[in-house]
Parts: structure tokens; C-alpha cells; sequence
């Protein structure tokens, strides 16, 4: 009777001093947590197998577990970036793409994502550079300059690029940007040696707070 009338007697909006996260087949849910420092934080994997670790604002690691399974961190305050090592990757401008997830008591948190786009080459657009013959003379590749531009509501911090070959094979690189770090509208550029044959292209970008977009991806053609 006692601990039915506390419950009712406890002041509203009483702080949760636990919180639960469900790890499923690539996603968390939720996939962004607003709770108060002190705060005990389980993980529970309903499906799959997957490895936790934080990469901004901590540095727990879960280790390899599979469903069912349990993990649990206490969380101390600030914003804390995760993501499964697994279902995700950190791309060439330093952010998340896949199973990727935030604890953090900011209400104020920017949590808008930028806007990125590639404008050259354009989607299908096929190229004829003049080949460049390597030291070694092993190889003809072709010098290829990828434009775009990027949009924030605060501040473009980094671009990637991100591109696959006919194999399906993928490389990254951090774009050139003289205005990241400084502007909240930028313009970048990366220059890449390839060979011929057709290649899917794509960027990225982030902001300070961890927020990351992408680009459409477009697709390009170097012939001889």
C-alpha cells in the first residue's frame, strides 16, 4: 500500500533513472534517446548479431553478441554517437552511415541534416579526359574533377566522396573545401585518377554536431 501511494504522490515528469533500447536488424530503436544523466541505459538485441561501439562522446565497446543478448552502460550526460561496427561504416568526412544511433540530454541538439549534392560530373554523363601514363607505365589512368556543393543550417564541417568501380569495388576520400568549418553553404571539389569504365558516384557531408546527409548517387562513364 505504501509504494502504491509514493507512486502516486511522486511528482510528474519524476526522472527515469532507466532506459531501454531495442538492437534489431539494422537499427536501433530509438535511434535517438533524450534521457538525464545517471540514467542506466540497457541495449537489448531482439535480432542478430552486432557489436556496439561509441565512436563521438564515449568509448564503451558491447563486444560481438547475438540475439538474445543484453548490454548496458550508464550514461553520464553530453551526447554520445554509437553505431553497430557491423551494420555501419564512418565515411571520409567522419561520419555514420547504416545502424547508427545518439543518447543525449540536449534538448536543444542539432539534429537537421545537411544537404549535399553532386553537380558535376552530371548523372549518366560520359567522359573523355586526356589519359595520364603512371611513372611505371603500368597503367593509362584518366584525371576526373568531381564538383558539388553542400548546405547546413549551422556550419558544413567536412564533405566526402565516395565512389565504386565495375567491380563494386569503393573508395573514399575527403573532399577540398575552403569554406568547411567556416560556412554554412559551401562549394567543394576532389580530383581522382581512374581508369576507364563506369563508376557510381556519391558525397556526403556533416556538420559539427555529428549529422551527416548524401548525396543522390549518379553514375559516369570514362571511355578512351
Amino acid at each position: 500500500m505504501g509504494a502504491f501511494l509514493a507512486m502516486l504522490i511522486a511528482p510528474l515528469g519524476a526522472r527515469a533513472d532507466s532506459a531501454v533500447i531495442t538492437v534489431g536488424n539494422t537499427f536501433f530503436s530509438p535511434d535517438v534517446s533524450f534521457l538525464d544523466a545517471g540514467t542506466d541505459v540497457t541495449f537489448d538485441w531482439v535480432q542478430g548479431e552486432h557489436r556496439l561501439r561509441a565512436y563521438r562522446g564515449a568509448t564503451w565497446d558491447s563486444g560481438l553478441r547475438a540475439s538474445p543478448a543484453t548490454f548496458q552502460i550508464p550514461f553520464t550526460g553530453g551526447t554520445v554517437r554509437y553505431r553497430c561496427t557491423i551494420h555501419s561504416r564512418i565515411d571520409a568526412s567522419g561520419s555514420c552511415l547504416g545502424m547508427c544511433g545518439i543518447i543525449t540530454d540536449d534538448p536543444d541538439i542539432d539534429l537537421t541534416r545537411p544537404i549535399v549534392e553532386v553537380t558535376a560530373p552530371r548523372s549518366g554523363e560520359v567522359l573523355v579526359p586526356v589519359p595520364v601514363v603512371d611513372s611505371g607505365r603500368r597503367a593509362i589512368r584518366f584525371p576526373v574533377r568531381i564538383e558539388g556543393r553542400a548546405l547546413d543550417d549551422t556550419i558544413v564541417e567536412a564533405v566526402g566522396v565516395r565512389w565504386w568501380d565495375n567491380a563494386g569495388r569503393s573508395f573514399d576520400v575527403v573532399a577540398d573545401c575552403d569554406d568547411c568549418t567556416e560556412a554554412a553553404s559551401v562549394s567543394w571539389f576532389t580530383e581522382v585518377s581512374l581508369l576507364p569504365g563506369t563508376y557510381l558516384v556519391e558525397a556526403s557531408a556533416a556538420d559539427p554536431s555529428g549529422n551527416r546527409a548524401f548525396s543522390t548517387p549518379k553514375r559516369m562513364f570514362i571511355v578512351v
